[in-house]
């Protein structure tokens, strides 16, 4: 379960949902809140945002009072107020985390309604499912069917009252469903919305190989749905064998020594070159269009080198942020 480190139950392991998805401030507070690391990565690289589907279960208060019974959690709960509480709190949400939400017109409560639902899931295909649960017998007829019949992940929110425990221990080993019931599920959302966006992030990545001599079919990584690229170690070479000592390369060349405690080895010729090394990395990776890199360099530093050492090279991309490492 997502757990929260509070008191209340609130979900899977974290690590067991990020791995089933592949990946607290209180959301009252958060309106007019500058956009989230999320947001801002979405918005920068220009990938698309995630969508998600969410659904309210339970039986509306007008048909609890013809039945004359209302079972848990009572008459003095007032689900259409919640709902409503809950879609202007998400709706603030998704400007601040940057994610798309749609959710069902109508509380859902009805096996037909529940089937209904589920077919249009896996129809839609959303990259994450909201449910709020807000009526126990509900949830006990359908809830758990529910989240067998559909295949994206899911986080359930249950107000503390809603559902006895039985039924929130049995979503503890359930993989790809993250479970919060506490007295605000709200107040704990943002985690789980953060593992279902960095899952996004993952599946909307590129991960460049520069290695061997051909290009090969592009492979996903399990579990994170990461693409891998592999082009030949020539496109980096040739790039960087026809980079010139522009002045934007010796400004950076001058930076490295600037703040260098003690030079031991290398000469200024061999700074040069390792900040070349950065400028070419950097214009292989804008024209794969891709998001991180890995390379296999020690072939091409065998005699006679082909090109420097790109570790000062890989130095400066992660300074900006940007994934790169030796040995792919």
């Amino acid at each position: 379960m997502c757990g929260s480190g509070h008191t209340h139950s609130s979900g899977l392991l974290r690590r067991e949902f990020l791995q089933s998805v592949g990946l607290g401030a209180t959301i009252l507070s958060m309106s007019g809140v500058a956009p989230s690391v999320l947001a801002e990565a979405f918005s920068k690289t220009g990938k698309r945002k995630p969508k998600y589907l969410g659904a309210f279960l339970y039986t509306p208060t007008s048909e609890l009072k013809k039945e004359g019974y209302y079972s848990w959690p009572g008459s003095s709960f007032d689900p259409e107020g919640m709902e409503k509480e809950y879609r202007q709190q998400f709706a603030d949400l998704s400007e601040i985390m940057g994610f798309e939400l749609e959710w069902e017109p109508g509380p859902i409560g009805r096996t037909e309604q529940f089937q209904q639902l589920a077919n249009r899931i896996e129809t839609a295909k959303p990259d994450g499912v909201l449910l709020a649960a807000f009526k126990k017998t509900v949830w006990q007829s359908h809830g758990k069917d529910l989240l067998e019949a559909i295949s994206p992940p899911s986080v359930v929110l249950a107000p503390l009252g809603v559902l006895l425990i039985p039924s929130v221990y049995e979503l503890e080993a359930e993989p790809g469903v993250c479970m919060i019931s506490s007295s605000n599920p709200l107040d704990d959302v943002e985690m789980p919305l953060r593992m279902l966006g960095a899952n996004v992030l993952m599946a909307e990545s590129v991960i460049l190989n520069l290695q061997g001599d051909n290009r090969e079919e592009e492979i996903r990584v399990p579990g994170l749905n990461t693409r891998v690229r592999t082009v030949p170690r020539q496109t980096y070479i040739d790039v960087y064998q026809a980079m010139r000592d522009t002045e934007e390369v010796r400004d950076l060349a001058r930076d490295y020594l600037g703040r260098a405690v003690e030079v031991v080895e290398p000469n200024e010729a061999d700074v040069l070159d390792a900040a070349k090394s950065y400028f070419a990395l950097k214009k292989v990776l804008e024209s794969e269009n891709a998001d991180a890199l890995m390379m296999d360099c020690l072939p091409g530093l065998k005699f006679p080198h082909q090109h420097v050492p790109p570790c000062m090279g890989f130095m400066s991309l992660r300074d900006e942020g940007i994934v790169a490492g030796c040995e792919s």
